[in-house]
């Protein structure tokens, strides 16, 4: 499990998540879980598509890959269509999530879902113009993005993005932790540097703490 952001912005599209992997060991091994820091958002080789990855990340590497190799470009009629045809193809009926960013012609988001539902099999791409969770979307951090998204530059958009997924990983510390960001833009999709991400991220337990205090003082 993990804890996935995509939001648009006025000036392009922002991929944000948590880099904690939890990991089941082998039956055979006499030892707990373990996890470890990973990415989860991958970028083409082009430099021109993102994707970010949930519940199975190996499949969801998989799916990211083939849309690499089949598709270029978002914002198109069928383009939720072929993404949901690719990644099914991919997943080879493994739960996953995908939020993907594209570059070109402009920067779009859509998010990808394949996931058994009942008896049935769910594969369902939606484009998105706005701020949507994806992994544990039931994380109450969501509230963040619900309450306080405007359509903004991505330079603002990315500390409301930070502060959800530490916010995140404060309510769900058995399976959300650390922090990575890819912003897309119309020069392509840039993964930010760690030392930017950091910052990020410490501003963020600022914020929140601060907002803390502000809920529980006695004046306005």
């Amino acid at each position: 499990m993990t804890l996935q952001i995509g939001m648009l912005g006025l000036d392009g599209a922002i991929l944000a998540g948590d880099t904690r992997v939890n990991v089941a060991t082998l039956s055979s091994a006499d030892a707990p879980w373990m996890s470890y820091e990973g990415q989860k958002i991958h970028i083409s080789k082009s430099g021109r598509i993102a994707v970010s990855c949930a519940h199975d990340l190996q499949s969801g590497r998989r799916v990211a890959e083939a849309i690499f190799a089949k598709m270029s470009r978002g914002d198109y009629p069928s383009c939720e269509c072929e993404i949901a045809e690719v990644g099914a193809a991919a997943a080879l009926g493994r739960d996953i999530q995908c939020v993907v960013a594209f570059a070109d012609p402009l920067p779009s988001l859509y998010i990808y879902t394949h996931a058994k539902v009942g008896d049935s099999q769910l594969n369902d791409c939606q484009r998105i113009i706005s701020c949507v969770p994806s992994g544990d979307a039931r994380n109450p951090a969501a509230f963040w993005g619900m309450s306080y998204y405007k359509q903004l530059p991505i330079e603002q958009l990315k500390r409301l993005a930070a502060c959800m997924v530490v916010a995140g990983g404060k309510l769900n510390s058995a399976i959300v932790g650390g922090f990575e960001m890819v912003l897309c833009t119309k020069n392509g999709c840039v993964r930010v540097d760690e030392a930017s991400t950091k910052e990020l991220e410490r501003q963020a337990h600022a914020k929140l703490q601060t907002i803390g205090e502000l809920i529980m003082s006695e004046h306005p």
